[in-house]
């Protein structure tokens, strides 16, 4: 069971609130940037890092190209609002799918910058580290890995759509590809065996950097 407040919260663009001292976890944050999905979270610690890792993301995407970058995020940002039921909350689908727009460059083009290096690690230890988290705290805490997965692969698909639509597809495999089928193969593994084997369904609206 999650310790997030859930409040009718206007849906108003651009909405940012702190709620202190809820439940004794401490302050939680509501930001609502297009008025229906929370991109906040119930910890600051995630909070801090999921922010961080779209900001990087968000960097890489636009040092490829100012339109496609813009591109990304606005898609990434309507499909979240799309998804929204007022009480999920989160970053992750947004900033995994921007993630997967880099990972293609990096991965599958070989086409290798610090911003995108920066935006495909940070995810990278994000993703992985809440698959740890889980194991370690004993499932006392839940991510939503299928939008970190759906994204990823979301956003890998965008960048073959950009390339074809530009007739520009030249793919030339990083010689450390093997990372990104290996880090989805473990998100799809981990939200199955919660799903299937434990019966915890994906929790969103709960957690989920």
């Amino acid at each position: 069971m999650s310790d997030r407040v859930w409040t009718d919260f206007p849906n108003t663009a651009f909405f940012f609130r702190r709620l202190e001292n809820v439940m004794g976890n401490g302050t939680q944050t509501v930001f609502k940037p297009l008025g229906a999905h929370d991109y906040g979270y119930q910890y600051d610690y995630m909070t801090i890092s999921s922010w961080t890792i779209w900001v990087l993301n968000t960097i890489g995407n636009l040092s490829i190209g100012l339109p496609e970058g813009l591109l990304v995020l606005i898609s990434a940002m309507l499909l979240n609002e799309m998804n929204s039921d007022g009480r999920t909350h989160g970053v992750s689908l947004v900033h995994n799918m921007q993630a997967g727009f880099n990972m293609y460059y990096y991965f599958l083009k070989n086409e290798i910058t610090w911003p995108v290096f920066l935006g495909v690690l940070s995810e990278l230890v994000g993703d992985l580290g809440a698959v740890v988290e889980e194991i370690v705290r004993e499932s006392r805490i839940f991510y939503n890995h299928s939008a970190h997965l759906n994204g990823i692969v979301y956003g890998i698909f965008f960048g073959f759509f950009i390339d074809f639509f530009k007739n520009r597809i030249k793919l030339r495999p990083h010689r450390f590809f093997w990372v990104l089928p290996t880090t989805l193969f473990i998100l799809f593994l981990k939200q199955f065996y919660r799903n299937y084997i434990t019966n915890r369904p994906s929790i969103q609206r709960d957690e989920g950097i």
